[in-house]
């Protein structure tokens, strides 16, 4: 995931979503598929939030 440092102006939005923001950083939002892709490792806590994140996808979250 790429973080933006906020500097008074959002980033550009393309068609990967709407940016979070919290306090210091805008977060792109770049749904549920990139989210799943990016745990494609062979972390232990990754293998876990993929399989997590696969099964709200079935459910149609």
């Amino acid at each position: 995931m790429t973080c933006v440092p906020e500097r008074g102006k959002p980033p550009p939005q393309g068609s990967h979503g709407s940016p979070r923001r919290t306090a210091a950083l805008v977060i792109p939002y770049l749904g549920l598929d990139a989210l799943i892709a990016s745990k494609e490792t062979y972390r232990e806590q990754d293998v876990a939030d993929r399989l997590r994140l696969l099964e709200l996808k079935r459910r149609g979250y």
